[in-house]
């Protein structure tokens, strides 16, 4: 399918997934060519879940033509039946070697009221090896309608 949007960008988006048992697998691939570009850009990503009973295993691949590399790690667990927590780390490996690749990690935890099922706060605290960078974090309130 190729779309275009008010400033005349061109995009071609596949995205394709099944699930077998407690597997899921997923692929994605995009072409994008911004308006009054010569060259379009490629990007496509591999993605799998895994669902444990106890836990769920996530990891990606992703990479973007001529640009970078990426990979995203997850673990989501619940720790009580109102409370789950995640764990995540990535990595960015740039083409340029004039910049430096990037490792991130961040943990969340969601509570979920049992009174008000369609209610749930978050917070999430998180960090890279970037030069200057430091620990980020937030918190929120999830609403469901």
């Amino acid at each position: 399918m190729t779309c275009s949007n008010t400033y005349n960008n061109e995009s071609l988006d596949l995205f394709i997934s099944t699930s077998v048992d407690n597997l899921s697998l997923a692929a994605a691939l995009q072409n994008f060519q911004a308006s009054g570009a010569t060259d379009s850009v490629m990007s496509w990503g591999v993605q799998a879940v895994y669902d444990a009973d106890f836990a769920t295993f996530g990891a990606d691949y992703s990479s973007m033509a001529d640009t970078a590399n990426a990979y995203n790690l997850v673990s989501a667990f619940p720790i009580t039946n109102t409370t789950k927590a995640a764990l995540d780390i990535q990595s960015i490996d740039y083409e340029d070697k004039s910049r430096d690749d990037v490792t991130g990690w961040y943990a969340n935890v969601t509570y979920q009221f049992p009174q008000q099922e369609n209610v749930g706060v978050f917070a999430e605290i998180g960090d890279t090896n970037e030069d200057d960078s430091s620990v980020g974090y937030l918190s929120g309130m999830q609403l469901t309608f």
